[in-house]
């Protein structure tokens, strides 16, 4: 009976489960690549991830927004890339000063977890008392909190003092160093932004924010891991929410069919057919693209011979297609070829499908699933 009125108790408080455990987040393997470890990340998550990048070629973020992470609360996922490599971990939890009880125990909680025999303290490279910062929280920085903004001042004057503290543990398994270190951060600052209204605040907040980090990195990659922080510190990232794109699928003729737009100016349907080596289109759907100035006698590559499933063979121009876009996703330079025949299906072939990082077909549904 108590066993069924605890799991009652968790499903009516909206609990929900953590999506990647302390463990898990020390014992994570760097150094894959970005198309490597991307699919592997996901599947701890159920939501989708922002993915951002910088204009400089290798640098990536993948981030999950307001994720449970172990016993501690909704957080902040980083995962951070530097040349396609994949570096470190970074977890943020956030709390107003209003929350700082919270805070408290949260703190007190995961400063415990961290002092047990898988990992050891590194003093000379930074470290503080749990005791020490929550005094200073208390006797000092709530004095600094702001409940209310005075119009025509400027608020970042009136906002707390920021104060920042860390500490670091060398990761062990089985008393063998596993490489990764693990640091533990605490950034006290103001903040202000809107919230869902608080009693006596209204629907702004002005005042204090307590950040902390958990960050795992590998030791073996601690040039690139500084590179990272250079370039956290710039905050250059541009990005987008990651998304899988479904393409309803048709039958026609006993072959699935799918939308497809040519050129930016063309959409029109395509036979999915992953067995073609290029893109196929028809002699009057070239015309078109041409007439509407897509495609230039610089975008010809030559000719080649292809096989068919049947054994014959025939000769085609082969091309450059600017772009083709299938659902959301865009592929830009793709190889086509010009059928011999005005009645013969338009193909969607290797060329394309193998520019995608992931796809698969969901045969009850009739979808197309890009990754």
């Amino acid at each position: 009976m108590k066993l069924r009125f605890t799991l009652l108790l968790l499903i009516y408080s909206g609990i929900s489960y953590s999506q990647l455990t302390m463990n898990q987040l020390e014992n994570f393997t760097f150094g894959d690549s970005f198309n490597e470890s991307k699919p592997v990340i996901k599947s701890y998550f159920s939501g989708k991830p922002y993915i951002s990048n910088t204009k400089i070629a290798g640098f990536y973020r993948i981030t999950y927004e307001n994720t449970p992470f172990s016993s501690y609360g909704a957080s902040k996922y980083i995962f951070q890339y530097v040349k396609e490599k994949l570096v470190g971990v970074r977890v943020e939890l956030e709390f107003l000063l209003t929350d700082f009880n919270k805070f408290k125990l949260i703190f007190k909680e995961l400063s415990s977890d961290l002092n047990d025999k898988s990992k050891k303290k590194l003093p000379e490279y930074g470290k503080f008392e749990p005791i020490t910062i929550l005094d200073y929280i208390e006797t000092e920085f709530r004095k600094q909190e702001i409940k209310e903004v005075i119009p025509g001042t400027d608020l970042h004057n009136k906002l707390p003092e920021l104060k920042y503290w860390n500490s670091y543990w060398a990761i062990y398994n089985s008393e063998e160093y596993t490489g990764n270190i693990l640091s533990l951060e605490v950034l006290i600052g103001g903040t202000s932004r809107p919230i869902e209204p608080i009693q006596g605040l209204g629907s702004t907040y002005n005042g204090g924010l307590i950040t902390l980090s958990i960050e795992v990195i590998p030791e073996s990659l601690q040039e690139l891991v500084n590179m990272e922080r250079q370039m956290r510190d710039g905050n250059p990232y541009i990005g987008h929410i990651d998304k899988e794109d479904e393409i309803q699928l048709k039958i026609k003729n006993g072959t699935y069919v799918l939308p497809v737009k040519i050129n930016n100016v063309l959409n029109i349907d395509f036979v999915f057919d992953p067995g073609a080596s290029d893109v196929s289109i028809s002699p009057d759907i070239f015309l078109v693209l041409y007439k509407a100035g897509t495609i230039s006698e610089s975008d010809f590559i030559g000719e080649q011979t292809y096989k068919f499933a049947d054994g014959s063979t025939a000769r085609s121009s082969v091309f450059n297609l600017s772009s083709i876009q299938i659902g959301h996703r865009e592929i830009k330079n793709v190889r086509a070829s010009i059928s011999n025949n005005i009645n013969s299906p338009l193909l969607l072939g290797q060329s394309a499908l193998k520019k995608l990082v992931s796809y698969r077909i969901n045969n009850e549904n009739q979808l197309l699933i890009i990754e």
